[in-house]
């Protein structure tokens, strides 16, 4: 996973039998016809719908979502219902009004649809149950409201609603912009006796300035040290804040974790770093990918941890 939302999951589904149960009734189907997307579960690899994993500290049960949306640019559509409103005025000799021009276009919309161009966006999600802190999560590969919905809803469906789940998105004791904030103007990540988060800045960050403006400014900082006067020099006033920055868990070490965060506790830019395995034969492949879903599930609850129960704690 490059990026990540995450949210706390209370429910069963302990068993692959019950996820695979799920998958089974929702693969993915391509839209057609005046279908304009798409979405359904596919195999994680070949036959292999849902990958399970399990070590001493966690257990988890990785799939994939296919969502399909089929592309008609706005500027295509105007020019068959320019073309349209033109042929009207000369054939017909009447202009169109506002209400046909709406059913022109829905029409036109229509007809293009069965035509038109499918973008396919394929997105993993993760069931994590941390034996170590004893809580369960679901991870999605994704920072998009609108995405991260569809695979909950899919997971989800045969469940009324939330509460019934116990589903809600993690969040952490203390805001993220002004903590952040805070943080370099004390110049608290290069102080190691007061941080022991593990976690340093990168050198990146995103500066909203006159953040109680409904549409505040933005300086963004690429390629320089976050506790340079430069930056500070941007947050002396009370309402510029960070909103969006470059951080590394465990800097400088084999298993370090570049990641970029924002206000909104989005993670992207994840950096993890995998084993080589040779992955020629089926059998030998799918070790492969065991193997990287450990790397990769055990580094994200370090991740987790380190930020919502650490650097965000009270």
């Amino acid at each position: 996973m490059k990026s990540l939302s995450v949210y706390n999951f209370e429910n069963k589904l302990d068993t692959i039998e019950e996820i695979e149960e799920i998958i089974s009734k929702m693969m993915h189907v391509p839209p057609s016809g005046l279908d304009k997307s798409s979405s359904g579960f596919i195999p994680f690899f070949n036959d292999v719908n849902i990958l399970e994993v399990k070590t001493e500290s966690f257990k988890s049960f990785s799939g994939k979502v296919k969502i399909s949306t089929k592309m008609l640019p706005a500027s295509v559509i105007k020019e068959f219902l320019d073309d349209e409103i033109k042929r009207i005025l000369i054939e017909e000799n009447r202009n169109v009004g506002k209400k046909e021009k709406a059913e022109l276009k829905e029409k036109i919309t229509d007809n293009l649809l069965p035509k038109a161009f499918v973008k396919n966006n394929v997105i993993s999600f993760s069931i994590v149950h941390d034996f170590v802190e004893n809580k369960k999560y679901i991870l999605i590969d994704s920072i998009s409201e609108n995405t991260t919905g569809i695979v909950l809803r899919m997971l989800l469906e045969n469940i009324k609603n939330n509460e019934e789940v116990g589903l809600s998105r993690l969040q952490a004791e203390l805001p993220v912009a002004s903590t952040i904030t805070k943080f370099i103007k004390e110049d608290f990540f290069n102080d190691l006796d007061i941080n022991n988060t593990n976690i340093m800045t990168g050198t990146n960050c995103t500066i909203n300035i006159n953040c109680n403006q409904e549409v505040p400014s933005i300086v963004k900082v690429d390629k320089i040290n976050l506790e340079s006067e430069d930056v500070l020099h941007h947050l002396q006033t009370e309402n510029n804040l960070i909103t969006k920055i470059s951080l590394v868990l465990n800097k400088d070490m084999e298993d370090e974790i570049p990641f970029v965060l924002d206000e909104k506790l989005n993670f992207s830019g994840i950096k993890i770093k995998y084993n080589k395995v040779d992955d020629e034969e089926h059998d030998e492949h799918l070790l492969k990918l065991k193997a990287r879903e450990i790397i990769m599930i055990n580094e994200l609850l370090k991740l987790i941890n380190s930020v919502y129960y650490n650097l965000l704690a009270s």
